[in-house]
């Protein structure tokens, strides 16, 4: 974050942009002006509404359902409109500081700085990580309403149904949307016995757990395998891949953040005062605390044939033995790295509380476990951190053991769509696995974990180990 800070105060890109700056600050105003302004058109409509009611007899119903149930989604939209107006603003005034141009004419007074040199490299950081936050959390919010739908129509096709098809016009895509205005809509209750603070804090733990394993997970690479072959030959270091943060411990940090969701499920859990919520936590602090051991030790056999616990690095030794046929899970580049991704797979279905291994939420025994006293926002807190968990889960398997942003043929655009393909394809495997096979139960769970995954996955580390040394 500090490099790329520093790159961007040194004159290395074209002062066009300053043009691009001043159209997108126009647009972002502009859209706040308008959805500024439709607000306020909803509210004098809005009390309208409810002052002429009364003397419409026959209109009254209808007026009333109308306000009730259409008024407050558009206000939501224009709400999400003004934040995008907001967004776009932010970045076109964020351009010229960042990108060394000068600002647009309208905002050269002296409120703006017109040249970044002259502003504290910490300041630029903060600004790079603020927008790589809302940028991330934008694209996961999207990524977790398709993947809702889509969900909803797996299980549907699935079970000889058709799913969510007329809200929102082609096989009900918006229903989603109009999901999310429920959340938002919804009363926040707080169970009266419940401890309040730690039953409150608890969904933005699993929250930040979920969405901190982001920061490490790599997005694509700006160089060829090929170049890094030359690279690497020619003793030159390597530039950074596309990643918010390229930690040199990347996978240790992500199985790190990712349990910090355990901590708040079992806070979720006690502070409900609730015993279906206590037993739902427990088995799932159980669940997870178990299943990290094969899951880790699956992934240390991708740290022992790269050599490096950095994402990146173990991506670019896959591309360097072969774009295609040199992943890790191919047999002839090691045997006992396709049995470590299947092992490695289905502990992460049980450590995403995925079935067949979503007994922490078994709503045939625990009503809906660890979350059956949340409501609204709070509840759609966890919905979010288990649909990201899923991705973050499916990025790894795909940059460990299936070759990452193989094949790019040199392009970081299709490079990005290879991995997001791998990664939604697994998440889309998930979902099917979930609708085909019943759920086990909790004796079958740790038989699986301690007595068939934990052994195979010491087998697979071993064996990876002796071939690593046996082939030099």
């Amino acid at each position: 974050m500090f490099a790329l800070a520093e790159a961007l105060k040194m004159d290395l890109i074209p002062a066009g942009l300053a043009l691009f700056a001043e159209n997108v600050t126009l647009i972002g105003w502009a859209l706040v002006a308008l959805a500024g302004g439709l607000v306020f058109a909803n509210g004098i409509i809005l009390y309208r509404l409810k002052t002429m009611g009364p003397t419409l007899p026959r209109m009254g119903n209808t007026i009333q359902l109308f306000t009730l149930q259409l008024m407050p989604p558009a206000l939501g939209r224009l709400l999400l409109l003004a934040q995008t107006g907001a967004i776009l603003a932010c970045v076109g005034m964020a351009v010229p500081m960042l990108m060394a141009v000068p600002v647009p004419a309208f905002l050269s007074a002296g409120w703006i700085v017109p040249r970044v040199q002259a502003i504290p490299t910490w300041i630029v950081v903060a600004i790079i990580a603020l927008v790589v936050c809302k940028a991330l959390l934008g694209l996961m919010s999207v990524y977790v309403m398709a993947s809702g739908w889509v969900e909803r129509k797996v299980s549907a096709h699935m079970q000889d149904r058709l799913g969510p098809m007329y809200v929102g016009g082609w096989h009900g895509w918006a229903q989603s949307i109009a999901d999310g205005i429920k959340f938002i809509l919804k009363e926040d209750i707080t169970p009266a016995a419940a401890d309040r603070f730690f039953f409150k804090l608890a969904p933005y733990i699993v929250f930040a757990g979920a969405f901190a394993a982001l920061a490490a997970l790599p997005w694509t690479d700006l160089v060829s395998s090929r170049e890094i072959a030359n690279l690497q030959e020619a003793g030159k270091p390597l530039p950074p891949g596309v990643i918010a943060a390229d930690l040199n411990i990347g996978i240790l940090y992500i199985l790190g953040v990712t349990s910090l969701g355990v901590v708040g499920i079992i806070m979720a859990g006690w502070a409900s005062n609730n015993k279906w919520s206590l037993l739902g936590a427990m088995r799932s602090a159980a669940q997870i605390v178990s299943y990290e051991i094969p899951v880790a030790t699956a992934l240390l056999c991708a740290v022992v044939m790269s050599g490096s616990l950095s994402l990146v690095d173990i991506v670019r030794d896959q591309g360097t033995r072969g774009e295609i046929l040199g992943w890790y899970c191919w047999p002839w580049v090691n045997p006992f790295m396709g049995i470590a991704l299947l092992i490695y797979y289905v502990g992460a279905l049980a450590e995403t509380n995925r079935a067949p291994f979503d007994i922490p939420e078994a709503e045939s025994e625990l009503v809906a476990g660890y979350h059956t006293e949340y409501s609204g926002l709070r509840f759609s807190f966890f919905y979010f951190a288990e649909y990201v968990n899923m991705y973050t889960c499916s990025v790894l398997a795909s940059c460990c053991f299936l070759g990452g942003w193989y094949p790019n043929f040199g392009s970081p655009i299709l490079g990005a769509a290879v991995l997001g393909g791998k990664a939604l394809f697994l998440v889309f495997v998930m979902m099917v696995l979930r609708w085909t096979l019943p759920r086990v139960r909790v004796d079958q769970l740790m038989y699986l974990c301690w007595k068939v995954l934990l052994p195979w996955a010491l087998v697979c580390l071993v064996g990876t180990t002796v071939w690593v040394v046996a082939r030099g």
